[in-house]
């Protein structure tokens, strides 16, 4: 099951699967400089209001459509996560 992170393109609403996120942290100790200061890599599918994949929102998108987009799945991923009581 996707889960769905809310977005937009160019205003229009749309949703984001996040496919890979891997966060690593800093590391002093690391030999390399991607290492050393750490890294996130993230890929994503766009898809529209009713969950279906939206290549025409992905070519509208600019620059800063993108940076929202990993803005919010950072925000997303970053957020405290809520016991459930399980």
């Amino acid at each position: 099951m996707l889960h769905l992170i809310k977005s937009q393109i160019q205003g229009i609403p749309c949703f984001i699967d996040v496919t890979k996120y891997d966060r690593q942290k800093p590391n002093p100790r690391a030999d390399n400089p991607d290492d050393y200061r750490g890294y996130t890599d993230i890929e994503y599918a766009i898809f529209d209001r009713a969950s279906k994949p939206a290549p025409w929102l992905q070519r509208i998108a600019t620059k800063e459509d993108h940076v929202q987009i990993l803005d919010d799945i950072e925000r997303e991923y970053d957020a405290p996560k809520e016991y459930d009581g399980d």
